[in-house]
């Protein structure tokens, strides 16, 4: 008997062809399609790797009005050793409400309509790793009771610009095992709204291109990284995470700071304080607060108005740089106060040498000795700055020099008081 030509299929082709109706590409019988897979489910055969389901696939809880069309319904209790493994979906799946005896295994699975998983209880791990999710997705109120695996996943949609295209995970459940989102692009909106991660959820590495919602999340652990995130220069994605939305990156740092300090990890609490301010004060927000507007027809804001809530984010943007950000890191930076310490003294330290503005002549290294008891304010009197530019300097200086250990004071005393 001829078998279907691929690779592990016991499947009898159809005449005039070398692979079977399961695995045969679009188009193809959508009723002859059903009646070989029912057949194959009646002796118990439950692998359906590499199938391609010209119809959709329900559970019989879903809500799918034309039930006379030819579609496929899975049993419920769905058994174990059902595998989706590199299936292609090209109609929609609604599995809602359903449970899984066993593993549900879907890694590399294709679903070019909407895939709805509601309600549907994962009784062990489930894996949908590097899963195309190319129209609506929902896991809202799934139970993942041994945790699940989405690891290189594409989320995306019809049109990742409409409001309506969105992956939802509102109100899922992982309870003892991990949840692994690692590598995974969002091109829609991600909503993980009242979710709760009992065991860790993992996203490094993870795209959010629109948007992420993590109000009201619960875990024990969040993950974005080896050693991350921090607030380490030089260090490559020192966030581990993106998001295309400043709001959507305060929602998740918030979160991710307060399980790290529930944990005690005072480390990358203030890495998660420091990108969740970074992310608050971005001019990004109110560009996006105007395309919004826009976007969704409400009233126009005047061109005029519109520059100048730029503008004022922008002077925002560029005070909170130089007097927070860059020499404190938000209070939780102590490495970078010191070099802020040193940078103004050499700075001044130079332009005095260079530019000759003091009483006496003096050697680079009474050049330092100034401006290191200028910046500290201590003035001993015996080297004084010119009239004119070189009083200029040493009162920046000076005014610089106070502000800084004002700042100094606040970052040991916010050490201390952990």
């Amino acid at each position: 008997m001829r078998k279907c030509a691929v690779k592990g299929c016991d499947q009898k082709p159809g005449p005039g062809n070398s692979i079977c109706i399961l695995h045969r590409p679009m188009p193809k019988d959508g009723d002859e399609f059903v009646r070989v897979l029912n057949g194959r489910i009646q002796e118990g055969k439950f692998d359906c790797s590499g199938f391609v389901f010209p119809v959709p696939v329900v559970s019989p809880a879903a809500d799918w009005p034309d039930r006379g069309s030819a579609v496929v319904v899975l049993p419920d209790p769905i058994p174990y050793g059902f595998s989706f493994d590199n299936a292609v979906f090209c109609a929609s799946v609604t599995i809602e409400y359903a449970t899984f005896e066993g593993w549900a295994e879907f890694n590399g699975a294709e679903f070019r309509d909407s895939a709805v998983f509601t309600g549907t209880v994962f009784g062990q791990f489930c894996h949908f790793n590097r899963c195309s999710f190319l129209s609506f997705t929902s896991f809202a109120n799934c139970h993942f009771p041994e945790g699940g695996a989405f690891a290189g996943c594409l989320f995306s949609g019809d049109d990742p610009c409409d409001e309506e295209e969105t992956a939802f995970f509102d109100n899922a459940t992982f309870e003892n095992g991990f949840a692994c989102f690692g590598g995974s692009r969002f091109e829609v909106e991600g909503s993980f709204y009242c979710c709760r991660f009992d065991q860790a959820i993992e996203l490094a590495g993870v795209r959010f291109e629109r948007g992420a919602n993590f109000a009201y999340c619960k875990a024990s652990d969040v993950v974005v990284g080896y050693r991350r995130p921090t607030t380490l220069p030089l260090v490559v994605q020192r966030r581990g995470v993106s998001f295309g939305s400043s709001e959507s990156e305060q929602c998740f740092w918030r979160f991710a700071r307060r399980v790290y300090e529930d944990q005690g990890d005072r480390a990358r609490a203030d890495a998660a304080f420091y990108f969740e301010r970074v992310a608050e004060v971005s001019p990004r927000g109110v560009q996006e607060d105007l395309e919004y507007e826009e976007l969704t027809n409400q009233r126009r804001t005047p061109p005029i108005l519109a520059a100048l809530r730029i503008a004022l984010a922008w002077a925002r943007w560029s005070a909170d740089c130089l007097l927070l950000r860059w020499p404190t890191a938000y209070g939780v930076g102590l490495a970078r106060l010191g070099f802020t310490w040193v940078g103004v003294v050499v700075l001044f330290a130079l332009l005095y040498r260079t530019l000759g503005v003091l009483s006496e002549s003096v050697t680079l290294g009474g050049a330092f000795y100034f401006s290191i008891s200028t910046f500290t304010t201590l003035g001993y009197g015996d080297i004084r700055p010119l009239p004119g530019l070189g009083s200029a300097l040493s009162s920046t200086e000076a005014l610089l020099g106070g502000v800084t250990m004002a700042l100094t004071v606040l970052v040991i005393g916010r050490r201390f008081m952990r």
